[in-house]
């Protein structure tokens, strides 16, 4: 079974596909169905490696551009709304460009599907 069969089954994660992070504050229990890098002796070896990763680049990202949201909401986090070098937004990308359709080991999209696509807005 993939991760993504697991983690969109509705008896373990009702509305699967709503962004709930809140959904593993309220549950601890959750973190046993969390397979994205599998489990036990089969368990990916750079899975450390890969948050560190992820991390890195999200923290970069996030402190290098602002958000229009964030912007709107008055929030300001150290200069944010001075010195960022623009705002992210998303570019000709709809929930057809996520969504799963086929399962070939990892999740595919759709046929013809350009996927997320991100502009800098100044």
């Amino acid at each position: 079974m993939t991760s993504v069969l697991l983690h969109h089954n509705e008896s373990i994660f009702p509305d699967s596909k709503t962004f709930l992070p809140e959904r593993w504050l309220e549950n601890p229990r959750l973190d046993k169905y969390l397979v994205a890098f599998s489990k036990g002796s089969r368990q990916c070896l750079g899975i450390n490696l890969a948050y560190a990763e992820m991390r890195l680049c999200l923290s970069n990202i996030f402190r290098r551009f602002g958000s229009a949201e964030l912007r709107a909401s008055g929030i300001m986090y150290g200069d944010l709304t001075k010195n960022d070098l623009g705002i992210l937004s998303l570019f000709e990308t709809t929930i057809k460009d996520v969504e799963i359709v086929a399962d070939g080991f990892i999740p595919l999209r759709a046929e013809g599907s350009k996927g997320i696509r991100i502009q800098i807005e100044s």
